[in-house]
């Protein structure tokens, strides 16, 4: 807990500090900012932030050449203090940008809007991997992030939902605008309003190698009826990893096999080797049909 200690203290003797993390949350003002300021080699930091009841003093507060050796940064806390910290620090080498809002709490659902765009706007052309997640008490997420698409040049986009709530959840048409403007995405992580909608955002972007979906619903959809499967025989993708964190239970074992075959068509280069936790049972059922589907095409 030195970042809270005495001001004062003796920074020499942790000078090469380049990664640090601190889960209790901490006051943003002038003393914390100084401490971290004088990290000069702090390249990996995750901090849990609020601010001061008067952020007046730390908003006059310049920092020049200071956090230039950020690489990764990793935030928790109000929309108001996310958007302090990345104003007053802007780190100008930043690759990876994580933000919880984590806490609504503090401010109105237009003023935290107006805080997240004014934190996404910090964004610059060398962060090509961002992670935004929100808590259940905000507005909805492409109100939120509605500066993201701008930001053309992103790799890797996760977003999440901390509860799944369907009214929060993104239409088709505004998933389809959203993944459109990020062609260079190779790996993401969002919800889907309904299984249909892999193969249009799939076949936008062949250089996808992992797509996690954090909810996925299955009702409604035909999905090996004749015009999908028009669609999906001519793409040859190369995804190698796509989960589902929480799928809407799968009552019958004929549409578990249905949705199995429909990935093994849309992704036959899934890699299964490496395990990965948090998934329900509905998708690991799915899983182990798609791994035996996989077995057998090797084998043909």
């Amino acid at each position: 807990m030195l970042l809270v200690g005495d001001p004062n203290c003796d920074q020499h003797r942790i000078w090469p500090l380049q990664t640090l993390e601190i889960i209790e949350k901490i006051l943003l003002d002038r003393t914390t900012l100084k401490i971290c300021a004088s990290f000069r080699e702090l390249k990996k930091p995750s901090l849990s932030v609020t601010l001061s009841l008067s952020s007046r003093a730390v908003r006059s507060t310049c920092y020049p050449n200071t956090f230039t050796a950020l690489k990764e940064l990793k935030l928790r806390g109000d929309p108001p203090a996310l958007r302090e910290v990345l104003q007053l620090t802007s780190p100008p080498h930043l690759q990876s940008l994580d933000l919880n809002f984590d806490d609504w709490s503090c401010s109105t659902h237009d003023e935290g809007t107006r805080c997240t765009h004014a934190a996404l706007s910090a964004v610059n052309a060398r962060t090509t991997k961002l992670t935004l997640t929100f808590g259940e008490d905000g507005p909805r997420v492409v109100e939120l992030i509605q500066p993201a698409p701008a930001l053309h040049w992103l790799t890797e986009v996760r977003i999440t939902l901390e509860r799944h709530i369907p009214e929060l959840v993104t239409t088709d048409a505004e998933l389809r605008a959203l993944a459109d403007a990020w062609p260079a995405l190779t790996v993401l992580e969002f919800d889907l309003p309904r299984a249909r909608t892999l193969v249009r955002l799939a076949a936008r972007h062949p250089r996808l190698e992992r797509l996690v979906l954090h909810f996925l619903q299955l009702s409604g959809d035909a999905l090996l009826d004749p015009d999908a499967l028009d669609e999906l025989f001519p793409l040859v993708l190369g995804l190698q990893r796509f989960r589902v964190r929480s799928i809407e239970t799968v009552t019958e074992d004929a549409r578990a096999n249905e949705f199995a075959l429909f990935l093994d068509c849309l992704f036959p280069h899934q890699d299964f080797t490496c395990p990965e936790p948090c998934y329900d049972s509905d998708w690991h059922e799915i899983e182990r049909l798609l791994i035996v589907l996989e077995k057998a095409r090797r084998n043909a």
